[in-house]
């Protein structure tokens, strides 16, 4: 099945990909807060390189959290709107377990604002702890708790990831094909309450 990945849930940019066999990606390290205006430009150039079109493909997929708000939007919608004019299905992929591809159990950590992290344990895709949000300062109790290597797009906080394509394409190939969704059901993943309803809660203006 040849297929197309998109993750913007966190500070980098990573596209993955595979047809006829041939696997391809990129990744941008660190986009800020361009992913929108990068991502149509990037898989463009992406595509052209191998010379491909985006009617080649038989799915699309994109990592649906969590991670940041906006972010996971960026990608979802996109992944979305290719199923759609393409009539494709879709692919939701977890971010903390895209981050934990590599050998053996391993321990994933993403930004999840106001000092606080998304933090995960799995093992070649079998969860070994729930997704869950903790403060910065829990990490080490975190990491007692679950005693793997620590993988983390954010500087150092842990091991960067060594080839995020190739971990985002390993992760979405073992998902298939039981996997694959109508595109309806590629919807975001939020672990916590986005900042904006937090402080409304707080301020006792109720949610949004």
């Amino acid at each position: 099945m040849d297929l197309l990945i998109i993750d913007t849930s966190s500070r980098m940019l990573t596209l993955a990909g595979e047809a006829g066999g041939r696997a391809f990606g990129l990744c941008l390290p660190d986009c800020g807060r361009a992913h929108s205006e990068l991502l149509n430009r990037k898989m463009r150039e992406l595509l052209e390189k191998e010379g491909l079109s985006l009617a080649d493909f038989d799915l699309f997929g994109a990592v649906r959290g969590p991670g940041s708000f906006t972010g996971i939007r960026i990608g979802v919608t996109a992944a979305r709107a290719l199923c759609q004019v393409f009539e494709k299905p879709a692919l939701p992929l977890n971010g903390l377990e895209v981050l934990c591809e590599g050998e053996g159990p391993l321990c994933g950590a993403l930004d999840a604002g106001t000092g606080r992290l998304y933090v995960g344990a799995f093992d070649r895709g079998r969860e070994l702890c729930p997704v869950q949000v903790i403060r910065r300062e829990e990490l080490p109790a975190f990491l007692a708790a679950h005693p793997h290597p620590l993988i983390s797009p954010e500087p150092g906080l842990g091991q960067l990831p060594s080839d995020p394509a190739a971990d985002l394409l390993r992760a979405a190939k073992r998902k298939l094909p039981g996997g694959a969704v109508p595109f309806r059901e590629l919807v975001p993943l939020y672990v916590r309450p986005c900042q904006a309803e937090e402080n409304a809660k707080q301020t006792g203006r109720g949610g949004i």
